[in-house]
């Protein structure tokens, strides 16, 4: 018989990214503070899953601009096919990045990975199962009524922030979105604009707007396992993940002249030491830096939470824009004029979070509340550190 005390957390489990794994670290803190003992599952696929989501495949590319999709893929086998001195470093760098990632994951994580095709075991392993935040239901990086839980009963889980990652379900996959949700009462999610068409459907749950897990946090929090970091002291810190237009480079460049400042470039591509890092690594250049430019949703929160001066790209490129969830964090914790097209170079490092900050707040409490109405209570407040 399961303990009434362990919860299973289905996650988005992304082996090279920062805020996938500080959602994670973030969710399981959540509900360790709940006094449960908190397993990460990942729900990995295999056999017909596998070849579910390469058959999805064309119609993911048609979505997202098969011009620009298929020059960055060429330029990428390119480099890799042609330039043997580049694809030996590319190969080593990635190697040296999975090391970094593996060690936070090993000693904050602790995932436990499971066959999508193989989760029927897991009803009586736990008494609750919560769904994690990010990117769990994305309809493009392959998805099933497993990342829904349907292996029990919807009356014991609990959704912790998850995300679609787009403004909308294509039509074909509605259906199976209603089809999963059927059952549940409430259902708390990081974006809501996906959620309108199902929303006015006959048997539809309240979906309850939640802020990201990592948002549960302050600094004093994160602080507590960043890695200092001397390489982004003082310096611009430009992280992107999508494709760094001439306009943003422009903009940068004309920003550090303007302020007498260097710039550290981390970039979704490999290249050389600020690359291979992990996320505590992450969270120390972002703790160190003098200001933040970014297109990534999370590199935005840690700048709002670390109170550094933020300055927002549009994503563009091959991942998609996935501009809503960033759109839905700069309403509420009105962070707007961060916009680089409307965010003048002279007034780029003056910043005041205030309104934000006290929004959160009331973020915060409302994340608690709808916790309390999952039958879920807060019973201490968790204290990270490098080895729990």
């Amino acid at each position: 018989m399961a303990s009434s005390h362990r919860i299973g957390i289905i996650i988005h489990y992304s082996t090279t990214n920062y805020g996938n794994h500080l959602v994670n670290y973030a969710t399981r803190n959540i509900l360790q503070e709940c006094g449960y003992e908190v397993d990460l599952l990942v729900l990995e696929e295999h056999g017909q899953s596998r070849l579910d989501t390469l058959k999805r495949l064309p119609r993911k590319l048609q979505r997202l601009g098969i011009k620009g999709a298929t020059s960055r893929l060429l330029g990428r086998l390119k480099r890799l096919t042609f330039e043997k001195p580049v694809a030996a470093s590319l190969a080593a760098s990635v190697s040296r990045r999975r090391e970094r990632f593996a060690v936070f994951s090993q000693s904050h994580l602790r995932s436990q990975f499971i066959d999508r095709e193989n989760t029927s075991n897991l009803k009586d392993a736990y008494a609750r199962v919560g769904i994690g935040s990010d990117q769990i239901w994305n309809f493009d990086y392959g998805i099933n009524g497993s990342l829904f839980a349907d292996f029990t009963s919807p009356k014991n889980v609990v959704t912790l922030s998850p995300s679609v990652g787009h403004e909308r379900i294509p039509t074909e996959w509605v259906r199976s979105y209603e089809r999963w949700l059927a059952g549940f009462t409430e259902v708390g999610t990081r974006e809501v604009e996906w959620t309108q068409e199902l929303a006015s459907r006959s048997g539809a749950p309240n979906f309850t707007l939640l802020v990201d897990p990592t948002l549960m946090y302050d600094q004093d929090f994160w602080g507590k396992i960043a890695s200092p970091s001397s390489e982004a002291q003082g310096k611009i810190l430009l992280y992107h993940l999508g494709e760094l237009l001439p306009q943003h480079a422009e903009y940068v460049s004309e920003l550090a002249d303007r302020h007498s400042l260097d710039t550290l470039h981390l970039s979704d591509t490999v290249g050389g030491a600020p690359w291979e890092t992990n996320a505590t690594e992450f969270l120390g250049m972002v703790q160190a830096a003098a200001c933040v430019v970014t297109d990534s949703y999370h590199g935005a929160i840690f700048a709002f939470l670390f109170d550094k001066p933020l300055v927002l790209l549009e994503r563009h490129g091959f991942a998609g824009s996935m501009n809503t969830r960033t759109r839905t964090l700069t309403d509420r914790l009105h962070l707007s004029d961060r916009y680089m097209n409307v965010l003048s170079i002279d007034d780029a490092l003056n910043h005041d979070y205030t309104r934000g900050a006290d929004a959160l707040h009331g973020y915060r409490d409302e994340y608690w509340a709808y916790l309390r109405r999952q039958g879920i209570q807060r019973s201490r407040v968790s204290q990270p550190n490098h080895h729990e």
